[in-house]
């Protein structure tokens, strides 16, 4: 009887023991100066960010990973992708140029996985204003943009050589 009572005490001390043992820190600030320098930080869902920061915020050159296997590189301001930096989506697509307020603006390019191309102007995400969207088979569409389609004044070149050049409306071609 004797045996067991020290055998249970044993075992219950072992057990809180273990409990109250020091769990490394999965979130937060992993490394570095995550207040105004360059550091680490992992975010409850696991999210990361190595970088720079300036008032608890990234800012200044760095690399954000999204649980999901999404990539950004680039220029952080005041918490926001700002400046030049590549997206990268798992899907393979990636988007190289400009952002602003966290959204792509400006003049940039996306790369699809398929081998299709757009180059040219951003607007709160989308394609939109001037740009060339190319096909893997080799044909071109230099124009108009809106809302992420050829949308106005634009010209197809196909890989022959021929053109067809009209007016679009939401990708459509209305008019040549």
């Amino acid at each position: 009887m004797r045996t067991i009572l020290i055998f249970s005490v044993l075992i219950i001390l072992i057990l809180i023991s273990y409990g109250c043992r020091t769990v490394p820190k999965k979130t937060g600030c992993m490394r570095g100066n995550c207040t105004s320098g360059i550091g680490t930080y992992i975010w409850d869902d696991g999210s990361k960010y190595t970088g720079g920061f300036k008032n608890n915020k990234m800012h200044g050159q760095g690399t954000f990973l999204y649980p999901d296997g999404t990539k950004y590189i680039g220029e952080f301001i005041k918490g926001e992708k700002h400046g030049n930096g590549e997206y990268t989506w798992p899907s393979g697509k990636r988007y190289t140029g400009q952002f602003i307020n966290n959204k792509m603006q400006g003049k940039g390019t996306i790369n699809y996985p398929d081998g299709t191309k757009y180059k040219g102007d951003f607007k709160n995400g989308l394609a939109e204003g001037q740009g060339v969207f190319s096909w893997p088979n080799g044909s071109e569409y230099t124009g108009e943009f809106k809302n992420n389609k050829m949308h106005g004044h634009g010209t197809i070149t196909y890989p022959d050589g021929k053109t067809l050049t009209g007016e679009y409306v939401n990708g459509v071609l209305i008019g040549q």
